[in-house]
């Protein structure tokens, strides 16, 4: 059996699973696939000739029964009898990282107690309440839902329901602003609360030399801060530059290639451990999130593959990423957009980066000018269709805003970094002033960009149009990379 076929086959088979599941419910029998798959590997035994065929066969409905007994194990898992508007009494404990935006706060907390006990929630609070940490145990009286409330002013609606991307986020339901109170403190030998109060103190000092809304770009450029005024984060989506305000792959990249350089001179294996932890760290303090731990597994899994000298390819790898957070739960694969725009982004960059970087043979390759258009416009294309079908919208100025932007990032990146861990005021001073610079500049080029009246294309695309568009964008590509491919072979 051709092991290169191993993957795709378990990966699709399982996707196939979970998808049989969500459309057909408890009411289609996974047991089918099973016996099916038994018969066939049985099959594959008696006879010779066809035994790879049967295999193949077998595989595949092992993890399509894979797929489909997981993912109703995990719904088993999440909903609870409902108790939707309903308002309860629960006892439960902080265990994430406390997010807040315009004077709001959310987080997740677990039940550590009565008939909901283990069952996770997203709570959402004003800022009117007193100081939460990781690993607090808090008293919350309020409804328990599983739709959001309704927002009257949106002119665009989310075409995922709300239920189901909580299932993507292992959540039950969400308690929209209910009464809080702090029952006990968590430990203060905490792990995780020992990284997140180094987090905050971090970025209380770089709050300390750099002013708002600046100090909350660098310290979401470096560690996933999220607490950029709302308007801000409107024109970054608007002008395509949304990615950088969040500790996604390419930042993780360039945290990498900083320590490579500082153990440039230390053995292979010491090298990438090195690299491994400091990325890991940052994806703690940041909080942890679904993207991120993408973004790092897949690094993981590339430091791993160059160590053992084995020559796997970096589509293979994402694969097996994506498979590995659906065995946890599969939902995620259908109704996390910010993982799917993270996975398309970084197949697109896989599958044609370097064949758009030979269209544009007159872009200078100085400040890597090249690879950030051919990279930037690949991970455009990826994630173009799901985009309309998700958010309603495109940008149309994404591609110019990130061949001026990303050049300025990693120096942003150092000069942020060198502001919280340089010792003495003075020194810090001067790089605060560059810091603040530098963050402006970005500022002021993704409000211009949002700001074009061509800078956003409105969509109202279906389920139907988004498949429907990755087949002709699929075709398009195809034929449009075998005529590139027809036309520079040489003639014979």
């Amino acid at each position: 059996m051709p092991s290169s076929l191993i993957g795709p086959i378990a990966f699709g088979g399982y996707v196939l699973g979970a998808v049989l599941f969500l459309f057909l419910g408890q009411g289609f029998s996974f047991l089918i696939f099973l016996i099916i798959a038994l018969g066939l590997s049985f099959l594959a035994l008696i006879f010779r000739n066809g035994a790879k065929f049967y295999l193949l066969i077998a595989l595949f409905l092992f993890f399509v029964f894979g797929g489909g007994f997981r993912s109703a194990e995990k719904s088993a898992e999440l909903v609870f009898d409902s108790v939707n508007h309903q308002k309860t009494a629960i006892e439960a404990e902080i265990v994430s990282l406390i997010v807040e935006k315009e004077k709001v706060f959310t987080f997740d907390v677990q039940v550590v107690a009565g008939q909901l006990t283990g069952k996770v929630f997203r709570v959402t609070v004003a800022k009117e309440i007193e100081k939460l940490f990781w690993g607090d145990q808090v008293l919350l009286i309020g409804q328990i839902e599983t739709s959001r409330p309704v927002n009257k002013k949106a002119d665009f609606v989310s075409p995922i329901p709300y239920e189901k991307y909580l299932w993507s986020q292992n959540l039950s339901g969400a308690i929209f602003f209910p009464k809080i109170s702090v029952v006990k403190r968590g430990t203060e030998d905490s792990f995780y609360k020992t990284i997140f109060s180094w987090r905050e103190r971090v970025l209380d000092r770089l709050k300390m030399f750099v002013a708002e809304p600046e100090a909350s770009l660098a310290g979401g450029v470096l560690l996933g801060d999220r607490g950029m005024p709302q308007k801000l984060i409107e024109d970054f989506r608007a002008s395509g530059l949304a990615h950088i305000v969040v500790l996604s792959g390419y930042n993780l990249a360039i945290i990498a290639y900083v320590v490579g350089l500082i153990f440039v001179r230390f053995p292979l294996l010491l090298k990438m451990l090195a690299i491994a932890f400091f990325t890991g760290l940052m994806v703690l303090a940041s909080g942890g999130e679904v993207p991120v731990l993408r973004a790092y597994l897949f690094s993981l899994l590339i430091l791993g593959s160059l160590f053992l000298g084995r020559p796997q390819t970096s589509l293979y790898l994402l694969l097996l990423t994506a498979f590995v957070f659906a065995i946890f739960n599969a939902f995620i694969l259908f109704f996390d957009p910010s993982f799917a725009l993270s996975f398309l982004a970084t197949l697109g960059i896989i599958l044609l980066t370097e064949r758009l970087e030979s269209f544009f043979p007159q872009v200078p390759q100085r400040l890597g000018l090249r690879k950030i258009l051919s990279t930037t416009l690949a991970a455009e294309i990826a994630v173009l269709p799901y985009l309309s079908f998700f958010a309603g919208q495109i940008s149309l100025v994404g591609l110019p805003a990130n061949l001026l932007v990303l050049p300025i990032v990693p120096t942003l990146m150092l000069f942020s970094f060198l502001v919280i861990f340089v010792p003495f005021k003075i020194l810090a001073l001067p790089l605060a002033y560059l810091t603040s610079l530098l963050s402006k500049i970005i500022i002021f080029l993704a409000s211009f960009f949002a700001g074009l009246p061509v800078a956003v294309l409105k969509t109202n695309f279906s389920l139907g149009h988004l498949f429907f568009s990755y087949f002709l964008l699929g075709l398009f590509l195809y034929f449009l990379f075998s005529f590139q491919n027809r036309k520079i072979r040489p003639n014979r």
